[in-house]
């Protein structure tokens, strides 16, 4: 399957935002915007990275993960084992290998946005992972998490695309004549995922929104077409999870890794300026409202003050607004214990 990348640019401040999973990517032109954002609600970001039962608390996983993440805070040093290389920590974002791709019926859609089926087709219990690029970040976790419980897993990603029923009138969607898709190619493509969703019947479904950078005013609208895509895809005894986005990270990633290999600190972020704390709080809001599970992700990321770009032998970020596939993966049994998925038993091997 093909494998492309789109980001979001002239984003503006962000107050809020949705999940499914579905996972949706986005960019930022300035990391000031995203910090005023933050700084506008102060005090507030903190408790975000307070590892809760949404974030698969009490686990040893997470017990695990936490300590990691707060020993990246002190780290200053590259590891000699660092995973993924700095040399392949660019094109660190990865789809599961093999699966049996279909179609959405739309024409001249490019084959990397067909939906693509992991895994047993005669499974009975069946998941689904639905949103932007940043389903693309967490589908080799989550198909990691289907093979553990003998699921076949399902993955639908458009890169660049709000997945949201109202995704026409959000501009961030593309702009006229540029390399992004409309919202109008952005409205067809989630429509026909939906309709694909609910013909493979699945037990779970994950919808990750990533609307960190939205402006203020069009919060309600982007809200308001995720909760009525949460009804479209609910039926009876099927469990939907809301994936919170992750934390910015403008000044991390490989190219800075590179440039401070014996300082990584140089290329930390403070909480405050990666993490969005409205857009947190209206995902579980949005989550609330159609009785999904909202899981937080921010504990796995960054401490109360700080979001490292190198934790345990893992480089975090594969560009300032993805995950490296690699830390995606290590985040599987604790991602797992989150969902729902996997017990709380479960351990980070």
């Amino acid at each position: 399957m093909m494998q492309r990348i789109g980001y979001r640019r002239n984003i503006v401040v962000a107050v809020s935002s949705v999940v499914m999973i579905v996972l949706t990517a986005g960019s930022s032109s300035s990391a000031s915007s995203l910090a005023m954002s933050s700084v506008s609600n102060p005090g507030s970001a903190a408790s975000l990275a307070a590892p809760e039962a949404d974030s698969g608390c009490p686990s040893t996983s997470c017990s695990a993960v936490i300590a990691a993440v707060a020993a990246g805070a002190h780290s200053k040093t590259l590891p000699v084992n660092l995973t993924p290389s700095l040399a392949n920590a660019a094109s660190d974002l990865r789809v599961p290998p093999g699966g049996v791709c279909g179609s959405l019926q739309i024409p001249g859609l490019d084959p990397s946005y067909e939906p693509c089926v992991y895994g047993s087709a005669t499974a009975t219990s069946r998941i689904v992972l639905l949103g932007d690029s940043h389903a693309w970040q967490w589908s080799t976790s989550v198909a990691s998490i289907a093979q553990r419980i003998g699921a076949s897993f399902g993955l639908l990603y458009h890169s660049s695309c709000l997945v949201t029923l109202t995704a026409s009138s959000l501009p961030p969607n593309g702009a006229p004549g540029g390399s992004e898709p409309s919202g109008q190619v952005c409205d067809q493509w989630t429509a026909a995922a939906i309709k694909w969703i609910n013909n493979f019947h699945p037990q779970t479904v994950i919808v990750v929104a990533y609307s960190g950078s939205e402006v203020s005013s069009q919060q309600p609208i982007y809200a308001k077409g995720l909760v009525e895509l949460f009804h479209q895809i609910q039926t009876p005894g099927r469990q939907l999870i809301l994936l919170g986005q992750d934390p910015y990270n403008f000044t991390g990633g490989p190219d800075c890794l590179a440039a401070h290999e014996s300082n990584t600190s140089q290329c930390d972020v403070a909480e405050s300026q990666a993490v969005v704390p409205a857009a947190i709080s209206a995902e579980e809001k949005a989550a609330s409202q159609v009785h999904a599970k909202f899981v937080n992700v921010t504990p796995w990321i960054c401490t109360k003050s700080e979001c490292p770009s190198v934790i345990g032998n893992f480089d975090v970020y594969q560009d300032p607004f993805h995950l490296t596939s690699s830390y995606s993966d290590y985040l599987s049994p604790v991602l797992g214990i989150a969902l729902g998925l996997l017990p709380a038993s479960t351990g980070n091997g």
